[in-house]
């Protein structure tokens, strides 16, 4: 089964069937993970809670969108925020909030899902990897630049484009701490970050900035390509 996308979002609309419509086109459609919704601004900045993406209506009684945004990098959130409405007029404002994106309606599946690949990725460019080094001290690494993880029996090696750290804890460690929509344990030596991933052969795996393949348990074969094509089907397709 198809991992979910571990996207937190927030849809904030007064108009109860555009809530609903968005909010099922999320979870239904799109494998977003968590979706919370909100029938005004007020209702948002009351919750407290932080995400990764907030769909936000600009027309709404009460504390509009745009106040609403403003209010929110007052308060040093740093969520993207996608604007909502049936008007342009609204769009230089919507630059001094660092709106992410602006989008009118009627808006449409596709609409939503270039948002959502564009915003995966921004989501990732700005995490860290905590990974704790043989010295009980810790590093971090930037999670897009994460090639490769590799297993040295209870230790791990984690590659980058140019470096690779030891790390005291197992690989199954780095499995159940990494996305599964991203990483996969493709065999019982390796983790590989799908988008590192340039073709599969066979059951020989080939990654970029790697001359030689990994090979894979023949077994494995079916459920890594079903992984890749899963991740190239909603990151890889262009924005």
């Amino acid at each position: 089964m198809k991992e979910k996308l571990g996207l937190r979002i927030a849809v904030c609309d007064d108009e109860e069937k555009e809530r609903a419509n968005l909010r099922k086109m999320l979870l239904m459609e799109l494998n977003v993970a968590h979706v919370d919704c909100y029938a005004s601004g007020d209702d948002l900045l009351e919750a407290g809670k932080s995400y990764n993406l907030i769909f936000l209506d600009i027309e709404m009684p009460g504390t509009s969108g745009m106040e609403t945004a403003r209010r929110l990098r007052r308060d040093k959130r740093s969520d993207l925020l996608v604007f909502l409405t049936a008007y342009d007029r609204y769009m230089p404002s919507a630059f001094e909030v660092r709106a992410f994106r602006y989008l009118l309606k009627p808006w449409k599946k596709e609409d939503i899902r270039s948002v959502l690949q564009a915003a995966y990725q921004e989501v990732l460019a700005r995490q860290m990897l905590a990974v704790p080094l043989p010295d009980k001290a810790m590093t971090a690494l930037p999670l897009n630049e994460i090639r490769l993880l590799e297993s040295l029996g209870d230790q791990s090696c984690i590659y980058t484009a140019d470096k690779k750290v030891i790390s005291p804890e197992p690989l199954k460690y780095w499995e159940d701490q990494l996305d599964s929509t991203l990483f996969g344990r493709v065999s019982r030596q390796y983790i590989v970050a799908y988008q590192q991933i340039s073709d599969l052969k066979h059951n020989q795996l080939y990654l970029a900035g790697l001359k030689q393949p990994i090979l894979l348990p023949r077994r494995q074969v079916k459920a890594v390509e079903a992984a890749w094509l899963d991740y190239l089907r909603f990151y890889a397709q262009p924005l």
